[in-house]
């Protein structure tokens, strides 16, 4: 700068020197030539090397993958059983793509199937049963039913004398039971005073309730004896709870008065004696009991069976009137929502995919038991955004599933952000332009309204990020004779100097070494893999 500087004050001082000596012939040639000179000098001659100096140092190296997409729709759903079970078979991996309806793993549900196809043939049934009713029926078809309406008639008559016997048969077996086995544990029992025999616990009252309790039993048998017939059922039910609940509770208190009495006692044995009455006493009633429940069931069923049987008779006599026929669709109508409810159940039991798309989780086995409403496959298809990429052979190796990624859009400038992530890479080339290329499927990890369909995006992926790396400017690397080299300074102070501006080949405190590099980081550096160490000083340029 300062050679230049004084250059410039003689090219200006020169015209007032010749001016004043302008008569002077002598002067006039060297001025001429003393301009030319300063010409050459400036604008002529040898031009001086561009020289760049660069300190090494390690420092953070980062090497991105820059793509740039088109943003596309997608969907992307969680599904589970929404009953529990095994699982019965899943049909599809991770990566398989499924169309719409396809089930994708089921649950054992051969009973659902069951119900399914009895439900099929319940509405098959009542479908015929609306023909023959819109048709009207045969003088044999009446026939038929006028036999099951006299066969239920009859099986109910029977049905009500054994019902109204198993009335006769439980009071006398409870009758039997409180005189026979139960009143030798009191004294007096079929008294007004009735004692009960044995001490149940410190508290005398346990040991009066159940002598009061005699005493009203007494009141019971007098009530119940004579209602055998079927209209005092109802009645009988409220004496058989109470010689229940009686017996239950002697058996309870003997139970006590057997385990207090030891081998060595005077009553010992007519305790145990008295105990097993009572056991026996309580078996009789039970197996009375049951019986009579028994007649009760059978006596119900078949009373509705004639009901049906009347019902059937009136629908057959009637020859297809409007209501039955209404009636009767009614019924096909019941039938085929059974149809419906046996499929919801089966339904259940499978997960189909609700729109076309790629399966991207499934954490299913054969075999396993699945809980109810727990996600346990996830399908991905079009309804949030994602973005398409084709990605070249030379960074295809640098990606990977799952990987993030920062994406800008066009639309919104190169300073809004967006984050996703790598969601899907094909494992086939596709070619772009002649090139293999990859096609490569990027979410995004939030939604967000500014996004639309179609929108160019821009994406960054960080494939490597390492602390301590030496890098230098690309264009200090030189190749001489096929052997990758850069020139160092031996000694810097040209730096300082800020002489370094020379032709640097020339100069001789420079030295060319060997290195050897690998990646390229975000800013074009180079990285050094040997050959340079920190704190040295290489210098570079270009003619």
């Amino acid at each position: 700068m300062q050679k230049t500087s004084n250059i410039f004050k003689k090219i200006k001082a020169a015209p007032t020197y010749v001016w004043t000596n302008k008569k002077k012939k002598r002067v006039w040639i060297p001025a001429a030539l003393i301009l030319i000179a300063i010409l050459i000098t400036l604008f002529g001659g040898n031009k001086s090397t561009d020289v760049s100096t660069y300190k090494v140092e390690a420092k953070e190296f980062v090497q991105n993958v820059s793509l740039t997409g088109k943003v596309i729709a997608a969907k992307n759903v969680d599904m589970g059983f929404e009953t529990s079970g095994r699982i019965n078979r899943v049909n599809f991996k991770v990566g398989d793509r499924v169309r719409k309806g396809q089930v994708i793993a089921s649950l054992q549900n051969g009973d659902a199937v069951s119900n399914l196809q009895k439900s099929y043939a319940l509405a098959s049934a009542q479908s015929a049963r609306l023909r023959d009713t819109q048709n009207g029926s045969r003088p044999e078809e009446i026939a038929v039913v006028q036999g099951d309406l006299t066969g239920a008639q009859n099986d109910l008559d029977l049905s009500r004398q054994v019902l109204e016997a198993e009335l006769q048969n439980i009071y006398n077996k409870a009758d039997e039971a409180i005189r026979f086995k139960i009143d030798n544990v009191f004294t007096n029992p079929r008294s007004v005073n009735p004692q009960f025999n044995y001490s149940v616990d410190q508290n005398q009252n346990s040991k009066q309730q159940l002598s009061d309790d005699r005493l009203k039993l007494t009141e019971t048998f007098v009530k119940w004896n004579g209602k055998f017939n079927i209209s005092n059922i109802e009645e009988v039910k409220i004496y058989i709870v109470q010689v229940q609940n009686f017996i239950n509770d002697i058996n309870t208190a003997m139970s006590i008065a057997a385990e207090k009495s030891v081998s060595t006692d005077a009553n010992y044995a007519t305790v145990q004696s008295n105990k097993t009455d009572v056991a026996l006493a309580r078996t009789i009633f039970s197996t009375a009991n049951n019986s009579f429940n028994q007649a009760q069931i059978t006596y119900k069923n078949i009373q509705n069976l004639l009901i049906r049987a009347q019902n059937n008779l009136k629908l057959k006599m009637s020859g297809g009137t409007e209501t039955q026929v209404d009636i009767q669709r009614a019924d096909l109508q019941s039938a085929q929502a059974s149809i419906n409810s046996a499929r919801a159940i089966i339904t259940k039991t499978l997960i189909t995919a609700p729109f076309d798309g790629v399966i991207t989780k499934v954490e299913v086995k054969e075999g396993e038991i699945s809980s109810p409403n727990t996600p346990v496959i996830s399908l991905l298809n079009d309804g949030e955004y994602q973005i398409e990429t084709y990605v070249s052979e030379n960074d295809i190796a640098k990606l990977k599933v799952d990987q993030k990624t920062k994406i800008s859009l066009d639309a919104y400038g190169r300073d809004v952000f967006f984050e996703g992530m790598i969601i899907t890479i094909d494992p086939a080339e596709t070619i772009k332009d002649g090139v293999s290329t990859y096609r490569t499927k990027i979410q995004f990890l939030q939604k967000d309204e500014r996004v639309k369909s179609g929108m160019t995006a821009n994406i960054d992926i960080e494939t490597d990020r390492r602390p301590n790396i030496i890098s230098i400017p690309q264009a200090a690397v030189i190749l001489l004779k096929g052997i990758k080299k850069v020139y160092i300074l031996t000694d810097d102070s040209c730096v300082v100097n800020n002489s370094c501006a020379k032709n640097f080949k020339k100069m001789k405190n420079i030295k060319a070494v060997e290195i050897k590099t690998g990646e390229i980081n975000n800013n074009g550096d180079i990285e050094i893999i040997s050959g340079l160490e920190n704190n040295q000083t290489i210098i570079y340029g270009k003619k």
